[in-house]
């Protein structure tokens, strides 16, 4: 499955930031208003346009992170991924922790609800018990993955305190490698984030400098044919949000490619499986705690598929 409410925020951000630019595009031209039907559209329309020629760039930005997103999420996803195959799974998969179940459902890492979700595994394996919003190691010994451990080396004075996301997440793809679920192929070219940031950081402070002095000479030249040639350099090449346009390319060309292995995509097909049968009779959404020793793997399941706000509020007051 694919982050979808992630997706759905931007669009909703995008929208709303295009309607807002039109709206008072058009009440820029109120006062062109007449009786005549025809010239009202005539004008929405002109306005429309010149709204979509004003925002270019930022609907540039849009429409490329789209499509190095969905460029991204097929080198990565399987089929199953993009359609709903309405089978049902009941199994508990055994032997892989939340974290790298969440991991290879969407490779994304999913915060503090993928954090909860490994607290209650913790506690099932009775590795720690909760009491009173407090976290209590019961230093049982027993095999760990790495996420796992660092999360009880991240508890203090019972809450969890997590110093380095990044390194969170390093480990948690660590582990889906250790247990062959994911295979990560480096780019074959040479890539440097760091150097790219600085690179283009960069160019877009200097474009940002010849892009105002070029606007101060627009002012002054009155020649057409150099009026449009400085005008097409500023808004193309001297424009600092063609560079961001560019870093976005290069961050997607150049990221390593991370895939499901063949048993990979064998624990992904059981994960839908799971989420089906969930979502469809277990009614998940409703439990709490309390229930764990009903609902037990399938309560942390729910947490997983973002399906149970009411765990995640009430273990909200773990972290600190």
């Amino acid at each position: 499955m694919r982050n979808k409410k992630r997706e759905k925020i931007i669009n909703i951000v995008f929208i709303i930031y295009m309607l807002i630019r039109f709206i008072i595009k058009l009440f820029s031209q109120s006062t062109k208003f007449t009786n005549s039907i025809p010239i009202n559209v005539l004008i929405v329309i002109i306005t429309l346009i010149a709204t979509i020629l004003e925002n270019f760039y930022v609907i540039a930005i849009f429409i490329v992170i789209k499509i190095m997103r969905k460029k991204e999420y097929k080198n990565q996803l399987s089929k199953i991924d993009y359609k709903n195959e309405g089978e049902y799974y009941r199994d508990i998969l055994n032997g892989y922790s939340p974290f790298i179940l969440s991991y290879i459902d969407n490779f994304i890492f999913g915060g503090k609800r993928d954090i909860i979700a490994t607290v209650l595994n913790l506690k099932l394996k009775q590795v720690i018990k909760i009491e009173n919003n407090t976290i209590i190691k019961l230093n049982k010994d027993i095999n760990l993955e790495e996420s796992e451990r660092y999360i009880l080396d991240n508890v203090s004075d019972g809450k969890i305190k997590i110093t380095s996301i990044k390194e969170l997440e390093q480990k948690i793809v660590t582990d889906a490698q250790n247990k062959e679920l994911i295979e990560i192929k480096e780019s074959s070219k040479v890539f440097n984030r760091k150097t790219l940031k600085i690179k283009y950081m960069l160019s877009f402070f200097i474009s940002t400098i010849i892009f105002m002095i070029l606007s101060g000479i627009l002012s002054l030249v009155n020649n057409v044919f150099l009026t449009v040639i400085l005008i097409l350099g500023t808004i193309i090449f001297c424009n600092p949000i063609f560079y961001i346009i560019l870093y976005i390319i290069k961050y997607y060309s150049y990221k390593p490619k991370i895939r499901r292995t063949d048993e990979g995509e064998e624990i992904n097909i059981k994960l839908e499986g799971l989420k089906n049968y969930i979502q469809e009779y277990s009614k998940l959404e409703e439990k709490n705690t309390k229930d764990m020793l009903l609902w037990e793997e399938y309560l942390i399941y729910s947490v997983i598929f973002n399906i149970n706000d009411n765990v995640i509020k009430e273990m909200d007051g773990l972290f600190n």
